[in-house]
């Protein structure tokens, strides 16, 4: 009886030790393959474009982002959002930053501040970078990678781009809104349409400063500010299409 109960002892112990043996295999292959796939991203580096997004850090958006991500196979900078509830108009209107024409206290007005704070808030970061690269790449955190071969896409528009002057590139907007054909899949901004939408885009970093002075004062939501810059002849914007960069419909609007 002792005999079988000491068997029993040492099958239980071999059991146990197996199980934990498997478990720490599972993990050690788990890290492994992240170490792969963090040296994949650091080989996608692009040399000449920095890469960032804004978020609340929403869980549904953080997961977004990282799906996202995995198509680009590179690092994205996650920049935090400003967020809306906390904005006070009043304190904006002294300080000159907000129009008063543009003052309205209700929630869905202060998450449009909110948001289009957050996009400057980003303009600065570029501005402040002593490692600039020659452009940067602005997400908002429902973004949607369309294109199949992005990757090789981003390459080919940035051989293209180095001989145009311009101040934004839009990768996608709302209504394809396209003028005439510049080069390739590159177009001008037809100006009697409008050009929503700012889910991806690209700045010429050079012309940065150009666009923090153009933004000083809100008195519109960001991307229908934009819309008016370029139709006033004051920002040149180009497109690409088709888009490359669209949005997630499911996620729910963080300032609707």
């Amino acid at each position: 009886m002792t005999v079988n109960i000491n068997i029993i002892y040492v099958l239980i112990f071999l059991i146990i030790f197996f199980l934990i043996l498997d478990f720490y295999k599972k993990n050690f292959n788990k890290l492994e393959e992240n170490k792969l796939e963090e040296n994949k991203l650091e080989e996608n580096n692009f040399e000449e474009i920095n890469f960032y997004t804004i978020s609340l850090k929403k869980r549904e958006r953080l997961e977004n982002i990282e799906k996202q991500n995995k198509k680009l196979k590179t690092k994205i900078k996650i920049i935090d959002a400003i967020n809306g509830i906390n904005i006070e108009q009043n304190k904006l209107l002294e300080e000159n930053i907000l129009s008063k024409n543009f003052v309205d206290n209700n929630l869905k007005r202060n998450k449009e501040i909110g948001c289009y704070l957050s996009h400057k808030k980003i303009y600065e970061i570029i501005k402040e970078n002593k490692e600039n690269k020659k452009y940067s790449i602005i997400f908002e955190d429902d973004f949607n990678i369309i294109s199949e071969n992005i990757i090789e896409e981003l390459k080919n528009i940035i051989i293209l781009i180095n001989e145009l002057e311009f101040d934004i590139l839009f990768l996608g907007n709302t209504f394809d809104n396209i003028g005439t054909q510049i080069k390739n899949n590159i177009y001008s901004i037809n100006k009697e349409k409008y050009t929503i939408g700012n889910f991806g885009y690209l700045i010429n970093n050079k012309n940065i400063n150009k666009l923090i002075d153009l933004i000083k004062v809100i008195d519109s939501p960001i991307d229908n500010k934009i819309d008016t810059l370029i139709k006033n002849n004051k920002l040149n914007c180009i497109v690409i299409y088709p888009n490359i960069i669209n949005y997630v419909s499911e996620i729910k609007s963080d300032i609707l």
